[in-house]
């Protein structure tokens, strides 16, 4: 009975540490940059999808809460190109990942054309909420696209993506 009660807390215990401990992530700065670059690239998405979603209806959006969106999916593809720009230029110019750092450069690109379009459209005392719509799903779309392309160079540089690491079983 003692040994069968020690050995529940002992497995209690080491089931406790080992789910506190979380994953062993080592800080390597190239690492680091990629997961920085993909962590701005989804929360843009995220924002981006909330836009999307909301912007069927908006002009039930209040201006101010539309220019916020706005301004954080603008901020957040800033940071994740100026993160993509910190990886090492050998990492980079890899052949196999070279393609996919181009696609992930132009879907900022692509995001950043059409958060463009979306703030000269707002800034219009009567915008058109269809073309708020319009420019908020090309955002989403090139966002998405940017995404496969960052899980690509992720396989190909040989690191797994953190969302992954870090929420084993999802995808």
């Amino acid at each position: 009975m003692k040994t069968g009660f020690l050995a529940a807390i002992a497995l209690t215990a080491i089931t406790s540490t080992g789910m506190a401990a979380g994953p062993a992530v080592k800080f390597r700065p190239e690492s680091y940059a990629v997961h920085q670059t993909h962590s701005h690239h989804l929360a843009a998405t995220h924002h981006a999808h909330v836009l999307e979603a909301y912007s069927g209806d908006a002009a039930s959006i209040p201006h101010a809460a539309l220019q916020d969106h706005v301004g954080l999916i603008r901020q957040e593809v800033m940071a994740s190109s100026t993160a993509l720009g910190t990886v090492p230029p050998e990492m980079q110019a890899d052949v196999e990942a070279a393609a996919d750092v181009k696609a992930i450069k132009q879907s900022h690109a692509d995001a950043l054309q059409a958060v463009a379009g979306l703030s000269t459209e707002i800034a219009k005392p009567q915008p058109n909420y269809q073309a708020v719509q319009q420019h908020a799903t090309r955002i989403v779309g090139a966002l998405h696209t940017g995404e496969s392309h960052i899980h690509n160079a992720h396989a190909r540089w040989q690191m797994s993506t953190i969302h992954r690491r870090l929420r084993p079983g999802e995808r």
